[in-house]
């Protein structure tokens, strides 16, 4: 009876005491959010712990903020950029940093790699509708005939060994949109390597790149495909991402409509208009390099699907298209909810079970007195019988007693040494306008906060745990990310660009 209650309370704590050991690190992840930069939100996910500089934060942006002037190309910067580059086209070399030598070189090549599908030279055109998006009205067909003839990989000049750029034709413009995210997440990469940040997630608009694991879950970064035809963050696919990049390009944001037609902006070069050579909706590319993701995003949104999928053959990734029909198809390679199966799994639980009750026996059986040795323990000297209580089956009595009480410790133990679940974490909902926090809302109460930002007004309303920005005055559709957003979130961030403002749930130790 005591070997079976034995067996029976490892059996029930045993669950208990394998979670336990996974440590409870909520208060260890951090965030930080940027609504200026690359026309979008950026987002950093990092390990707390691993930092020690007080002005971790400041000079984060500040890289953030040099690689966001040195891509633009249509504002000045204090050092030479794009639009520096485009202003003195047909005029003179510009000497410009290795960050940027590096991206137009990288986008020549790809250029060649995908015929011409991602053009950096395609900027003359890419202005155009740049515009008519702002006006929502389409671009003069005279100016964007003229602007088309000036769209060739050949009018870039890159002298690597001197530093310089040069565009042979006057009118030609570059524009690296298609490849400034990605390149960015690189370069912001490396810095944080070079500061021995080893487990982070950086999300610059719809790119993606993970290092280590989630310090909240202990596990690797898991990200989702959104859904393209709901407004809200829901995913239609989600992904462990460990050690990679995921990049979507798709039709449903940045889009204006004309006369009942939807144009969205990703101009194919071929037609010099939004592409249209397929009904696909949203492309995602998974890839070692955020740069490559980026530029492959694009080039697998304008092509068709075969095209495409020998363009990865070359380049490598693996990339899942949604279509307007809401068919889905994936390459070989791209994972199908790899994040199923995150924490301790079933199966886990019921082989250390199994492993600790086979330990159990074979220590009992191999310790059980047998032939001469059961008969000497039994009976004294004197040939009598020496009274010796045992378990049932022959078992001596202490052993069990002893092996009973080696496992109860183990089981104890993490909980007395492991901040686990003695740390529990409490989900709040941090609202900071210009990157300082100005409030932080529990998620267990029902409640609005109207916030005052950038010369306007948000409310943030906190319901049945979910979050969202529900009134706001800014004018059209400038919020972005203004979804609802809940702890189970793949990125639980909104934001409202012009006031600045951004809502994050984030964790408190108890």
């Amino acid at each position: 009876m005591k070997k079976a209650v034995s067996v029976l309370l490892i059996a029930l704590l045993l669950p208990f005491f394998v979670s336990c050991t996974q440590k409870n690190a909520d208060s260890r992840l951090k965030s930080l959010f940027f609504g200026d930069y690359f026309d979008t939100f950026s987002t950093l996910y990092y390990d707390g712990k691993e930092v020690t500089d007080p002005s971790f934060a400041e000079e984060f942006e500040k890289e953030l903020r040099r690689l966001n002037g040195l891509f633009d190309a249509y504002h000045d910067a204090p050092f030479p950029n794009v639009k520096t580059v485009n202003d003195r086209a047909g005029a003179s070399p510009v000497k410009v940093d290795a960050d940027l030598l590096e991206l137009l070189c990288e986008c020549a090549a790809f250029s060649d790699a995908s015929g011409g599908t991602v053009d950096p030279a395609i900027g003359a055109v890419s202005a155009l509708w740049k515009e008519a998006a702002k006006y929502e009205r389409l671009p003069d067909e005279a100016a964007l005939k003229e602007a088309s003839a000036h769209i060739s990989p050949e009018v870039m000049q890159i002298d690597e060994e001197a530093g310089t750029v040069f565009l042979r034709d006057p009118a030609a413009r570059i524009d690296v949109g298609a490849s400034a995210k990605g390149y960015a997440a690189r370069i912001m990469s490396r810095w944080l390597d070079e500061r021995k940040i080893g487990n982070y997630l950086i999300s610059l608009g719809g790119t993606l790149l993970a290092r280590g694991k989630n310090p909240h879950t202990n596990e690797p970064w898991t990200a989702g495909v959104r859904d393209p035809f709901k407004k809200e963050d829901a995913a239609i696919s989600s992904l462990t991402l460990a050690g990679a990049a995921l990049a979507t390009s798709g039709s449903y944001e940045r889009c204006f409509t004309v006369n009942g037609k939807s144009y969205h902006h990703i101009i194919d070069p071929a037609t010099c208009a939004p592409s249209a050579r397929t009904d696909v909706v949203s492309v995602s590319v998974l890839h070692s390099d955020p740069a490559a993701a980026d530029l492959l995003s694009t080039a697998l949104f304008i092509l068709p699907e075969n095209e495409g999928n020998e363009l990865l053959k070359t380049t490598g990734g693996e990339a899942l298209r949604v279509y307007a029909n809401g068919r889905i198809t994936r390459t070989a390679g791209f994972p199908d909810d790899a994040n199923k199966a995150s924490g301790v799994s079933d199966f886990s639980v019921i082989a250390v079970v199994l492993l600790f009750f086979t330990a159990a026996f074979l220590i009992l059986y191999f310790r059980r007195p047998t032939g001469r040795a059961q008969a000497r323990e039994e009976c004294g000297d004197n040939g009598k019988s020496a009274g010796k209580r045992r378990a049932p089956g022959g078992f001596r009595a202490r052993d069990v007693i002893l092996l009973s009480g080696l496992l109860a410790a183990a089981i104890l133990l993490p909980f007395l040494l492991l901040p686990g679940k003695n740390a529990p974490a409490r989900a709040v909902a941090v609202v900071r306008v210009e990157g300082k926090t100005v409030i932080t809302l529990p998620l267990d109460n029902d409640t609005e906060y109207r916030v005052a930002c950038g010369g306007g007004y948000n409310t943030v309303t906190v319901r049945n745990k979910k979050v969202m920005i529900s009134d706001a005055d800014c004018r059209g559709k400038d919020c972005v990310r203004t979804g609802e957003i809940d702890p189970s979130s793949t990125i639980p961030v909104i934001a409202c660009l012009p006031h600045r403002l951004t809502v994050s749930i984030e964790y408190l130790s108890e």
